[in-house]
């Protein structure tokens, strides 16, 4: 398969000698054998047994190389592994999940002498060495939960109940399933050289203070089993190649640009000359919008965001409102201070206008010759995975969802990834072609709304700084010498004013504020093209709760968007002036 433009984090590459070539059914074999034993004997005094409980096993062969300025910094191969073990004490309807106690932590043991969530293990280890750890976690796990359980009890027995939705969702098959892939070799020294060569491009441009290229290849076989009778084995893997830089304007504006790009193997990646253009476009960019001036102030009206910057506003700000959540109990009542649950009881109304559809698609491995890096065949919870239409002609059809009901959702449709529910592919139809405009279409459609609101131009974004970039490559580059942006904001790392005459002139130093969902209701048109983006989700429910992983592999496929009613707003934050060294002529 052939990968275009595509957007996330790093590169992933897959090592030479890659290791675990066959599952070892042994593995799975002793934990079953421990789970069995723990299901008969785990008891402790009064406290109530378990009746439910799931353990995984995890290991990684992962490869990353960084390099900047011709040189690398970094090019190493880890091996690794760790244990998962979650312990349910109750019954379905009403267990020690779905309750929040700050006290206890986030996740591991209550005395803190045990973990139970990632539990670094020895990478390839004895089976009796494996026992003895999922037989400590699951000691761990078991306290932490009755000891939850009864905390849960107290609270309501001073409470009247309301809300009695089930904790957990009961299953009606029982899943043995495996899915072992073909993992890919990868050259470590040819990769080297690529990552080398890329980042000397940055040394013919003296005005971009740093930057950097990162490869990353992290193939990852799980072994789970859980006291129902399911199983699984599956494997999962993915390539990424990242090049980021960064400079500051002449009054300590951050300028960022960024290029990405995903497939399954390494070598569909794009060609080593597609990435030398790539790093040029991404320096020559930089220096020039060096010399760029900010917008006098902040605009309010017509915006079409086209491409990179379609997929990333409706990523950032509308995709992680599609998953279901339930609102944890705590000692104060039930918390539900999430602006990413909004649509909880918004299911059978209209979120989008009539003419959009969304998907979402973990069955699907490629679009039009782009891999397609969200999918999966077996979720977290041993399901097999299923596509999900979730809004139908504007309207919200579902959530996706995992074993834990809520008072709309009361079953699972296989989406549980990384410890919690999220997307996997999504892709955004528009089945009206009236509203289906080609690229100078909705730009005259955008100017017709200049024109009624008395506008000096129109603006159209190309290009917003991915969120997992700003927190992990941008920030490690930048080193804390140039300040970052935080928060809800989408900085703009490319944009232009559109005059009536159709002059186009690019701008800097804008901000696109945390989008209301309610602004998507009233997109106007899109454009007859479609852009992939492969990218780095953020977890929709905190790792920290669900001891899962922070980022996951997802794709996003999108028209350009045009919103006749959105805002931009200057970067008005006090940056440290850019370094200047005076040189003696």
């Amino acid at each position: 398969m052939k990968l275009i433009l595509a957007i996330a984090l790093f590169i992933s590459i897959t090592n030479t000698g890659f290791s675990f070539d066959k599952p070892n059914e042994d593995i799975l074999f002793a934990m079953k054998n421990e789970l069995t034993r723990s299901m008969n004997e785990l008891k402790i005094d009064e406290l109530e047994r378990p009746y439910f409980i799931e353990y995984s096993f995890v290991e990684f062969e992962a490869s990353s190389i960084r390099a900047s300025l011709g040189s690398i910094e970094s090019a190493n191969k880890t091996n690794s592994a760790y244990i998962n073990v979650g312990v349910r004490v109750g019954d379905y309807n009403f267990d020690n999940t779905n309750f929040f106690d700050v006290g206890l932590g986030f996740f591991g043991s209550s005395d803190d002498e045990e973990g139970f969530k990632k539990r670094k293990v020895s990478y390839k280890p004895s089976i009796n060495y494996l026992r003895k750890e999922f037989w400590l976690a699951t000691d761990a796990a078991y306290k932490q939960t009755a000891e939850l359980y009864s905390k849960k009890l107290a609270i309501l027995k001073n409470r009247l109940r309301k809300d009695t939705t089930a904790d957990f969702s009961k299953l009606g098959t029982v899943n043995k399933l495996r899915d072992i892939k073909e993992i890919p070799a990868f050259d470590l020294n040819k990769y080297n050289k690529l990552a080398s060569n890329i980042s000397s491009v940055f040394n013919n441009y003296n005005d971009i203070f740093t930057s950097g290229v990162s490869i990353e290849f992290i193939p990852k076989r799980i072994y789970y089993v859980n006291s129902e009778g399911i199983e699984y084995i599956k494997d999962t893997y993915y390539t990424g190649f990242e090049i980021v830089a960064a400079s500051q304007d002449k009054n300590g504006m951050p300028i960022f640009d960024h290029y990405t790009a995903f497939a399954f193997s390494p070598t569909d990646l794009p060609t080593q000359d597609s990435l030398k253009k790539a790093a040029k476009i991404i320096a020559e960019n930089i220096s020039e919008k060096l010399k760029l001036s900010q917008l006098d102030d902040f605009y309010v009206g017509p915006i079409i965001f086209s491409g990179q910057a379609a997929g990333q506003i409706f990523a950032q700000s509308f995709l992680p409102k599609l998953v279901s959540q339930r609102e944890p109990l705590t000692d104060g009542g039930f918390s539900s201070e999430n602006e990413d649950a909004v649509f909880q009881r918004k299911v059978g109304g209209r979120v989008l206008p009539e003419f959009l559809s969304v998907d979402d698609f973990p069955l699907k491995n490629e679009l039009n010759g782009v891999d397609l890096i969200g999918s999966y065949e077996i979720d977290d919870d041993g399901l097999e995975a299923q596509n999900v239409n979730l809004i139908k002609n504007g309207y919200l059809e579902t959530l996706l969802s995992d074993r834990i009901p809520t008072k709309r959702i009361k079953e699972s449709n296989a989406h549980k990834r990384g410890g919690s529910v999220m997307f996997s592919n999504v892709i955004i139809t528009n089945n009206n072609e009236e509203k289906i405009l080609e690229k100078n279409q909705l730009e005259d459609k955008m100017l017709e709304f200049v024109k009624k609101r008395d506008l000096d131009f129109g603006i159209i974004i190309t290009k917003i700084l991915d969120a997992n970039i700003r927190y992990t490559s941008l920030y490690r580059i930048t080193n804390g010498n140039i300040e970052i942006p935080f928060g809800k904001k989408n900085f703009v790392m490319e944009g232009y004013k559109v005059f009536a005459n159709g002059k186009k002139e690019k701008f800097s130093g804008m901000v696109v504020p945390s989008m209301n969902v309610l602004l998507f209701k009233d997109i106007v048109s899109t454009g007859n093209n479609r852009y992939t983006m492969n990218y780095l989700a953020p977890s929709i429910i905190s790792p920290y709760l669900t001891g899962g992983d922070s980022y996951l592999p997802a794709s996003i496929t999108v028209p350009d968007l045009l919103f006749e009613d959105a805002e931009l707003h200057l970067i008005e934050e006090d940056f440290k002036r850019p370094p200047y060294v005076e040189i003696n002529k």
